[in-house]
């Protein structure tokens, strides 16, 4: 098992690394930000590595059942850091109303309202960065 949680973490830098080339080749903020990403990503893999390492223990005195009720810990660690990533590091989730408003997220700014008047969007990791 720990083989292929450590295969993880090499999926998830191999991404991160080619985010940050495709990023330094087209400028693109938006690229920016998923590779900013991909680093809550590399975080998940290796928490993973991490509990499945744990988990794997047999058993001893101070854990007569075992060690892989740390998964469970692991799992919640791997929650928040999707809470973390959907909330934004200096950017944040929006929701505007219509009315030709705009509405100003990360240093980006967006039109708050679509063709029913309201526009739902998230801005991630990248916001700011562009400055």
């Amino acid at each position: 098992m720990t083989r292929f949680a450590l295969l993880s973490v090499g999926a998830a830098v191999a991404t991160f690394v080619l985010k940050l080339v495709a990023w330094h080749l087209t400028g693109s903020v938006t690229l920016l930000s998923d590779a900013l990403e991909s680093v809550a990503n590399l975080a998940a893999a290796l928490v993973a590595v991490a509990s499945v390492t744990v988990s794997a223990r047999p058993a001893d005195e101070e854990h007569p059942y075992g060690h892989t009720k740390v998964e469970y810990f692991a799992g919640g660690v791997e929650g928040a850091l999707i809470l973390v990533a959907a909330g934004g590091g200096g950017g944040g989730v929006f929701l505007g109303g219509g009315g030709g408003d705009w509405v100003e997220c990360g240093g980006a700014v967006f039109p708050s309202g679509g063709p029913d008047g309201i526009y739902g969007g998230a801005v991630g990791f990248g916001g700011g960065l562009g400055d």
